[in-house]
């Protein structure tokens, strides 16, 4: 089984005093987080993401702030990591504006960390189609909904979005850059395991030209590519009688 990168290798802890910094925060923000302590109270995606806060700092008010505000308070928590205060933030900026993409992504994040894949799927998958082209989140809402699909189970969704990521143009951005190819690295680890090691091949492939470490996993599937090869030219034809 081809393994996956450490997505925690995408941390940072730099408090953002701006959105377009807190989107460089949320492309760090691994959605893995094991300290996460937040405790979700519901088991649906639009239950939770629209429920009252409850958790809402004092030093902002939900009712007087607008989305950007509560969502930039947000960020500058998770940027020293005290996501706990973040949460409700997030909550409510979306309570308040549904379309805010960059609060989409966020609360996807806080609903993979803790496990809840098909809220986060809801979250990622809503964000996609508001976020323009040449925007790095855009690589990462279709990495996160990717993973969020594949720990379902639902491998055929995972291949997709995965496969749009890789249509996307390369990033620049240092992050952006590394959550693309790791998009590349969990897509080709999906095909092996379907058994599609070809098509696997060709994405490991061109992740390799960024992470050389990737090309034990490319040698992998080729053996294994080879083997298959090997197994079905020593077969005996198949003779049907008259």
């Amino acid at each position: 089984m081809l393994g996956l990168p450490d997505t925690g290798a995408l941390a940072g802890n730099t408090s953002p005093k701006s959105l377009h910094e807190g989107q460089k925060i949320m492309q760090r923000w691994p959605l893995g987080d094991s300290r996460m302590q937040s405790k979700l109270e519901s088991s649906t995606a639009p239950k939770f993401m629209f429920e009252d806060s409850k958790m809402m700092d004092e030093n902002v008010s939900a009712e007087s702030s607008s989305p950007e505000e509560l969502l930039q308070q947000a960020l500058q928590y998770l940027g020293t990591g005290c996501q706990d205060q973040a949460v409700p933030l997030i909550r409510t900026a979306i309570e308040k504006n549904p379309d805010l993409h960059i609060a989409l992504i966020g609360m996807g994040q806080t609903l993979f960390s803790n496990k809840l894949f098909p809220e986060a799927s809801v979250c990622f998958e809503h964000a996609i189609p508001k976020i323009e082209e040449q925007d790095p989140l855009l690589v990462l809402a279709y990495f996160s909904a990717g993973l969020s699909r594949k720990n379902q189970g639902d491998k055929e969704t995972a291949i997709k979005l995965l496969q749009r990521l890789t249509e996307l143009k390369e990033p620049e951005q240092v992050m952006s850059k590394a959550c693309y190819f790791q998009g590349f690295i969990a897509l080709g680890s999906i095909l092996s395991n379907e058994g599609r090691k070809s098509e696997a091949a060709k994405y490991l492939r061109a992740a390799t030209a960024y992470d050389p470490g990737v090309e034990r996993f490319l040698k992998e599937c080729e053996e294994a590519m080879e083997d298959q090869s090997s197994q079905q030219s020593t077969e005996p034809p198949n003779l049907k009688g008259p």
